[in-house]
C-alpha cells in the first residue's frame, strides 16, 4: 500500500500518525493483504 501525505508545515510526528492511521484503518477494512498492496491513497491537508 502507497500511501502520500501533502501538506505544507507538517510536523514529522504527525505525519507518521497519518501514516500509522491509514494502514491500521485499511488492515480493518481489508484484510486481505495482497489486495491491500495494490491500494494507493492520497491525503491532502490544507
Amino acid at each position: 500500500m502507497e500511501v502520500k501525505i501533502h501538506a505544507r508545515n507538517i510536523d514529522n510526528k504527525l505525519k507518521v500518525a497519518l501514516y500509522a492511521m491509514t494502514e491500521f484503518a485499511m488492515a480493518r477494512l481489508v484484510p486481505s493483504k495482497r489486495l491491500r498492496n495494490n491500494v494507493s491513497i492520497n491525503v491532502h491537508l490544507k
